[in-house]
């Protein structure tokens, strides 16, 4: 888990840059890197919401 957030957070700072130096991205880099991101935390989302399910059925 540590490893998917830092992997979203980097492709986030990345995307967070101020316009003007965004623009210096290939455009076909920043929509990968938003696709990576989004799939990221869908990933992070699903292992939360299993684990948090898992936790009430065990409590």
């Amino acid at each position: 888990m540590p490893r998917l957030t830092t992997a979203r957070d980097q492709a986030l700072t990345v995307l967070d840059l101020p316009k003007k130096e965004r623009e210096a991205l290939p455009r076909l880099q920043v929509i990968a890197l938003t696709d990576y991101a989004t799939e990221l935390d869908e990933l992070i989302q699903s292992i939360t919401t299993n684990d948090t399910k898992e936790g009430a059925r065990s409590a």
